[in-house]
């Protein structure tokens, strides 16, 4: 199918087209009533026009289900978008402290050991690697992995991304 993104003509896979239509809809639909969602969501779009392009889409190359699941993962979920802290800036010179929650934009399963990593500033390898180890020597690091999936929260607001991009930035410093 052939789709206008941002001014530019793109071929896409059904699946594709079908994705990214729900996607934007979804984007579009969390912003209904927001000064300035005809902006916001043009400027979404330009992005994943650049995008495209980056990724040497356009012309004979058709943009797959994987580009889009790319796009979604690099622009976000649309549940920020609907986050009244969404737009707002925070100053950088204060620290915004530290939130345990599951890191899902670093998951193996759930993101518990990514999670935990981020929150003890020691890396997910090691933090996988312990877990490895309480599974097999003491059998009970299924279950401890399992009760953290479910109680630990996994980011749903721009200000718990935002944590998260602090707290990676910590550790790797």
């Amino acid at each position: 199918m052939t789709a206008n993104i941002s001014g530019t003509s793109f071929m896409l896979d059904e699946d594709a087209y079908r994705e990214l239509n729900a996607y934007m809809d979804d984007i579009s639909a969390r912003l209904s009533g927001q000064d300035g969602r005809e902006d916001i969501v043009d400027d979404i779009e330009s992005r994943i026009s650049e995008l495209l392009h980056e990724w040497g889409a356009g012309g004979l190359r058709v943009v797959t289900l994987s580009m889009v699941d790319r796009i979604k993962a690099t622009i976000g979920d649309p549940e920020i978008f609907g986050d009244p802290d969404f737009g707002k800036t925070y100053k950088n010179d204060r620290p915004m402290g530290k939130k345990l929650m599951r890191d899902t934009r670093h998951k193996v399963l759930g993101g518990v050991c990514s999670g935990l990593g981020l929150y003890f500033g020691i890396g997910a390898a090691v933090m996988r690697a312990l877990a490895l180890i309480l599974i097999i020597c003491f059998g009970t690091g299924v279950m401890a992995y399992i009760i953290l999936w479910i109680v630990m929260p996994k980011p749903k607001t721009s200000y718990d991304f935002r944590l998260l991009e602090e707290m990676d930035a910590k550790q790797t410093l």
